[in-house]
């Protein structure tokens, strides 16, 4: 009984620090923006630490599923790798390459990485068709509950920063351009945050 007092203690003081750290870093970020309002704009300082965040989640996915046996292909190992696939096609629709140099090769350049990340998860997908089922009843389980609400957190935040970018709210322009880039840089945060969470026990976990 103890125990189970302490670990619900435990998480209501991580839920609270994450919380404050929210608040915090919002407001500085706030500030931030007010004084350069360039900060939000693309491929500056939001939009550079929403790619980092990302960038460093698909690699971390993806030393996660080095950990895990590959034959047979475990259940942990497909469920990293597609987040992992997560993870890079966010960074790729986050880094606009097209603007990085010449549009006439950077275009090209973004629309065919682009292309063969969605290539790539489709045929993985096609691959495990069969596993799907299995992998969804499987990060149900408690013993991975950091690694799927931290995830699931991340896509709520990046789904509720949709409406904003495709103006849905009347809202002012650039408020809702700050707006949009704070909810998406959480939500890369998350997945950050679940890509490093548990690593060493998930490591141990059986199909």
């Amino acid at each position: 009984m103890k125990n189970a007092v302490a670990i619900k203690l435990t998480g209501l003081g991580t839920g609270a620090l994450m919380l404050l750290g929210a608040v915090v870093s919002a407001a500085l970020l706030y500030l931030a923006w007010r004084i350069d309002p360039t900060l939000a704009d693309e491929n500056h300082l939001f939009e550079n630490a929403q790619v980092a965040c990302l960038l460093l989640g698909t690699l971390l996915h993806v030393h996660r599923t080095t950990c895990l046996p590959s034959h047979p292909e475990t259940l942990a190992r497909i469920l990293s790798v597609l987040l992992a696939f997560l993870c890079l096609g966010c960074a790729l629709r986050e880094l606009d390459i097209d603007d990085l140099g010449d549009r006439r090769y950077f275009l090209p350049l973004e629309t065919g990485l682009r292309a063969l990340a969605l290539g790539g998860l489709g045929l993985y997908l096609l691959r495990h068709l069969t596993h799907l089922w299995a992998v969804c009843l499987f990060i149900l389980r408690a013993r991975c509950a950091s690694l799927v609400h931290l995830s699931l957190l991340g896509i709520l935040l990046y789904v509720a920063s949709w409406p904003l970018d495709k103006k849905v709210f009347a809202l002012d322009v650039n408020a809702s351009l700050w707006l949009e880039e704070m909810l998406e840089l959480y939500a890369c945060c998350m997945f950050l945050a679940a890509a490093y969470s548990d690593r060493r026990r998930w490591t141990l976990m059986p199909a």
